[in-house]
């Protein structure tokens, strides 16, 4: 039984790494699949259901400190998990653009960060939340109670989609378009 805890800041890619898992089966939990009022905390029971049903779990959220990944895993320890960290290293500027792409794909447009807490959408954010999370950043450490820790580099797949939504970015953020660089 294995418990994968995803750490990463927002738009850094971690749920496409957990759709990895969710394909290998993985019970899949994150607190905003729960709504914007749920909290960490209504996540633990939903891991302890899954791991009394001998389930592999992948749990998708940020976990900036140790003390935010701390009751994972005393929870996954108790039943017996291995318990893996996968650490995103995407760059700030590639979360951005990752954000900015997210808000044209459903909204048409780069949303402004005045105007994002009016959309009462989780996953939108001021860009300060980055910065934000950079700045209370703690480096798993085996010592947490984790089995291993894998970093993964964020790779951009350059497909016509994002060609065309990086052109779009580029004419409503020049700043922004400057940061990321297009790779064929």
């Amino acid at each position: 039984m294995e418990v994968v805890i995803i750490i990463g800041s927002q738009a850094s890619g971690k749920s496409t790494l957990s759709n990895k898992y969710k394909e290998l089966s993985y019970t899949y939990l994150n607190r905003d699949s729960l709504g914007n009022n749920a909290r960490i905390k209504h996540l633990y029971p939903l891991l302890e259901a899954a791991l009394s049903r001998n389930e592999n779990v992948v749990i998708d959220n940020t976990h900036p400190t140790k003390i935010s990944r701390a009751e994972f895993i005393n929870i996954a320890k108790k039943f017996g998990a291995s318990i893996n960290a996968k650490v995103m290293t995407t760059s700030i500027e590639d979360c951005q653009f990752n954000a900015a792409i997210r808000m044209i794909k459903k909204y048409g447009k780069v949303i402004e960060d005045e105007d994002i807490k009016k959309c009462k959408d989780s996953n939108l954010f001021p860009t300060v939340v980055l910065f934000n999370y950079r700045n209370i950043y703690e480096q798993p450490i085996l010592s947490e109670g984790f089995d291993s820790i894998e970093y993964f580099e964020f790779k951009r797949i350059w497909n016509d989609e994002y060609k065309k939504l990086y052109e779009l970015l580029a004419t409503l953020s020049p700043k922004l378009s400057k940061l990321i660089t297009v790779k064929n």
